[in-house]
């Protein structure tokens, strides 16, 4: 994923200037996306999940 990388590229560039509370902080905002990310597919494969999910019929015997 293009965020990703650029997340990457400006953690590199920070690590090069030794700037390690903004490393800190790329660290925080790359964890929190892959997070939000996460639970956006998780929360769209249970929608998916509750529409084309029917319950067993109910027999009397």
């Amino acid at each position: 994923m293009e965020v990703l990388e650029r997340l990457e590229e400006l953690k590199c560039l920070a690590l090069q200037t030794g700037d390690h509370e903004l490393v800190d902080g790329l660290d925080y905002v790359f964890e929190r996306f892959i997070t939000r990310y996460c639970d956006s597919k998780h929360a769209e494969l249970n929608a998916r999940m509750r529409r084309h999910f029917h319950p067993p019929k109910a027999y009397m015997n």
